[in-house]
């Protein structure tokens, strides 16, 4: 016959179910903020500008395109409420963006909206995974369960880095396909502003600026958390 779990074998399962869940939230909470931290950082768009050139290549001056860019990360964040701003290019007064790049940041916004809701799921499931391994007094086998799980899941998207560093501009394609249901992105720099500010050449800057902050960030947090787990240990309380 089959011996039924104890009270103690199940409040050992649920610790472990909570530590690797926490561990998964806790990585898409990383991931949220390495996106979020050169996102909506203006210095980085400023550098970006100076780079590529794009106040000569637009005809716009680095203030004035310095002020549409917080205009935008403003909308981006819900602080605004459209994208309707006027500036001076090439001499005349004129909206900034027109209606297909104002729907397709629309949908950006909606993407963001949504892993904002993801990262706040993240802290909560966080959250309540540790409490549960506080009252389990398990603490130890949590943030070992969680430290690990966080570094396995990071290991598995530093190798998918690098498999998309290999063709960028078929996973740039690919990432819009998946995550728009229109071809609003697909953008005409003779026409539209907005490719002009944000060339390919960015993405490429943002995403290794994303990645190594990413890699940073799990393996500091991996590190840290092993480091919980093993004074724990030395702790019978917990």
């Amino acid at each position: 016959m089959s011996k039924n779990p104890t009270n103690g074998e199940r409040g050992n399962i649920l610790v472990k179910i909570a530590s690797i869940a926490s561990g998964g939230g806790l990585y898409l909470f990383l991931l949220y903020v390495c996106v979020w931290l050169p996102t909506f950082n203006l210095s980085f768009y400023s550098r970006e500008y100076d780079k590529y050139g794009v106040p000569a290549t637009i005809q716009v001056s680095k203030a004035d395109l310095m002020q549409v860019t917080r205009h935008m990360l403003g909308y981006m964040m819900n602080k605004k409420p459209d994208l309707v701003i006027s500036t001076t290019i090439d001499g005349q007064t004129r909206e900034f963006f027109n209606d297909r790049e104002k729907s397709h940041m629309a949908d950006v916004l909606g993407l963001f909206n949504s892993a904002r809701i993801m990262k706040n799921a993240a802290i909560v499931l966080f959250v309540i995974c540790l409490l549960l391994s506080l009252a389990k007094r398990s603490a130890a086998r949590f943030f070992k369960t969680a430290g690990l799980g966080v570094a396995a899941l990071g290991g598995f998207t530093v190798a998918v880095f690098g498999i998309i560093a290999i063709n960028f501009d078929r996973a740039f394609t690919l990432f819009h396909q998946i995550f728009f249901n229109n071809d609003l992105w697909i953008l005409d720099p003779h026409v539209d502003l907005l490719v002009n500010i944000v060339p390919f050449g960015f993405f490429i800057d943002i995403s290794l600026v994303v990645g190594g902050l990413f890699v940073a960030s799990v393996t500091l947090t991996a590190v840290v958390f092993l480091m919980i787990s093993g004074r724990l240990k030395k702790c019978s309380t917990f």
